[in-house]
């Protein structure tokens, strides 16, 4: 009987060992360049992907002038962008004793959508690419990265559009519902920051904005309802964002491309898009975050795949 025990308890904390050696310690959220791995007991080096699990005996390998993001399971980021190998084991400690409650939430969520249509974003990338940052030739409209009725938040926005050839000057107009103009503005560029507390936007709960071609006024955008989200839900969100932000230190391109996700996942599209071409603008290389905002743009049906 004690050897039967014996022979148990072996078993069993063999059965633990193995699968704690089988949980995964990242996921990859982003990769760039020369970027491979080893798995555990191999020594063959492959590509990476994003979406890819890494477990505790894995090696990654990065090349010069590469990049890799990865989501830890405890909630933290990563960035590697120096060349060298690395055990996937040590890059976990330097982690795993650090508190990421709120963020983890929304990392999980975001390694869990890569993860589940990984391989065809890794196919379809240079198509959602080529979403973004287009010019619309010889169109009558002007599209705003908004939907048509937008949820947003009473806190300094920056709101963006694509650009149009056949204008020069762009009119920006904010409307109140009697239909009165309380804010216009001109610009030559494709974005325009609108300080929504100055214009009572909780208390008026909607505003309406639409943005014409100043010498030709027929080449406009639809009218978007910008709709206050409401006390509670604003309080909400900024708690949670906060938050974020004080686990996610580091002000690196990754930690962006989270925070554009959690602003998505509120249907927040205007947030959303500033966090994203802000982890773009800060790693333009990196083509995984084109194709996510890409495919992004695609599936709030403010761009169509061409």
């Amino acid at each position: 009987m004690k050897i039967s025990n014996i022979i148990f308890g072996i078993l069993f904390l063999g059965s633990l060992f193995q699968a704690k050696a089988q949980t995964a310690l990242f996921n990859v959220l982003a990769s760039k360049g020369a970027v491979k791995y080893i798995a555990g007991g191999t020594t063959e080096e492959k590509s990476m992907i994003i979406g890819k699990k890494l477990f505790p005996q894995d090696k990654i390998v990065v090349g010069e002038n590469s990049y890799l993001g990865l989501a830890h399971s405890g909630g933290k980021t990563i960035e590697i962008k120096r060349a060298g190998s690395y055990e996937v084991s040590s890059l976990s400690a330097e982690v795993a004793n650090q508190n990421a409650s709120v963020s983890k939430k929304y990392v999980d969520f975001l390694a869990g959508e890569i993860n589940n249509n990984g391989q065809d974003m890794a196919k379809n990338k240079y198509k959602y690419m080529g979403v973004t940052g287009s010019v619309e030739r010889g169109s009558d409209a002007i599209v705003i990265y908004a939907s048509l009725t937008q949820p947003v938040l009473n806190s300094p926005s920056t709101i963006k559009w694509d650009l149009n050839d056949a204008v020069k000057t762009y009119k920006v107009q904010l409307w109140n519902i009697f239909d009165e103009v309380i804010y216009t503005t001109e610009t030559t560029s494709n974005s325009v920051f609108i300080d929504f507390p100055k214009y009572n936007l909780a208390k008026e709960k909607n505003l309406f904005l639409l943005i014409t071609s100043k010498e030709n006024p027929s080449i406009k955008s639809e009218k978007i309802n910008l709709k206050y989200v409401g006390a509670k839900e604003e309080e909400e969100v900024t708690k949670q964002i906060t938050e974020m932000k004080g686990e996610l230190k580091d002000d690196n391109a990754l930690n962006k491309y989270v925070l554009a996700n959690f602003y998505a996942e509120k249907g927040l599209v205007i947030n959303a898009v500033n966090e994203f071409e802000a982890a773009i603008a800060q790693e333009p290389e990196v083509e995984d975050f084109k194709a996510s905002y890409g495919e992004y743009l695609v599936a709030t049906k403010i761009k169509d795949l061409k």
